[in-house]
């Protein structure tokens, strides 16, 4: 992905100090652990864009981590950039293969440099305490993109995120394609169980060592979060360090998960502490809900 490294800094983003350097952002001031929201896109289904981000912002998340999802056109990216802008928090937003180049490009151009939305898209990961979170934008060589003008990534984007990772004292994984590999409730599966997970998203993850991570394609294991060899789906609330979960869109249809049950749009809690990751529930449409209550863990699409 031709994206140059983002411009060098410093910004004070609430109670959070970001410095980016090279294609590193670092972070200063988050509490531990560390809520995160996570969340695709509303694509071009933007109606109810403004009533889930206010959902999000209830939640009093310290980090925001947008995977793609930003709709097909300038204005429509321009929509959720504007939308994102109201968290007040560190929001990093990352494209996926859903994605127009140009029209994230010319969307990110129209926007001051500063603020809390930044462009992660020339971002290689996330540094804060002892951890880091590795970045990987794009389908990886055009693969599960809807298009050559939609967003990619190559060999050499991916062997960048992981020279990262050397050196960190824990390493995730956030990537818009889940890794491939694992058992049947492995992240990746997508409908009759068929791995639709990136082999070259696999290595990359073995590689750097980052057995969690958050994810948003394929869309069929939504909010169903399991560890890193796919063993089982875990209960809410459980901290993994091999904690993998792939994310909703925040606002728009649902989607049919695998099992024909319909996932709604909702944003992933999620707390990154000492014993890993979390998933602790979900936001939605301005009304913060739990995961316990509503998620597939616990309703439609348990297991």
């Amino acid at each position: 992905m031709a994206v140059e490294a983002p411009a060098e800094g410093e910004r004070t983003i609430g109670r959070t100090r970001v410095s980016v350097s090279g294609r590193v952002a670092t972070l200063a001031g988050l509490p531990s652990p560390v809520r995160i929201a996570a969340f695709r896109g509303a694509g071009d289904a933007t109606g109810g864009l403004a009533a889930a981000i206010e959902g999000v912002r209830e939640q009093g998340v310290g980090l925001v981590l947008v995977l793609g999802g930003l709709g097909s056109d300038e204005a429509r990216v321009a929509t959720h950039l504007e939308a994102f802008g109201r968290l007040g928090v560190p929001t990093f937003v990352m494209v996926g293969g859903d994605d127009v180049a140009e029209a994230v490009h010319d969307a990110f151009a129209d926007r001051p440099a500063e603020g809390p939305v930044i462009d992660a898209r020339g971002l290689r990961a996330l540094r804060f305490g002892n951890d880091v979170l590795l970045l990987a934008s794009g389908a990886v060589d055009g693969r599960y993109a809807a298009s050559d003008a939609h967003c990619g990534a190559n060999e050499d984007d991916l062997e960048e995120v992981e020279a990262e990772a050397r050196g960190a004292g824990r390493a995730f994984l956030a990537s818009w394609t889940a890794p491939s590999g694992g058992g049947a409730a492995a992240v990746g599966r997508g409908f009759a169980g068929i791995d639709a997970g990136d082999p070259a998203i696999a290595r990359l993850a073995s590689a750097a060592h980052a057995r969690g991570g958050i994810f948003a394609w394929p869309a069929t294991r939504a909010l169903r979060p399991s560890n890193d060899q796919g063993a089982a789906v875990l209960p809410v609330g459980t901290a993994d360090p091999g904690l993998r979960l792939v994310v909703a869109r925040i606002a728009g249809a649902g989607e049919e998960s695998d099992d024909g049950a319909l996932v709604p749009p909702a944003a992933a809690l999620l707390e990154l502490g000492p014993g890993g990751l979390a998933f602790v529930g979900t936001a939605v449409a301005g009304t913060p809900e739990s995961a316990a209550e509503t998620g597939p863990s616990a309703g439609p699409g348990a297991p």
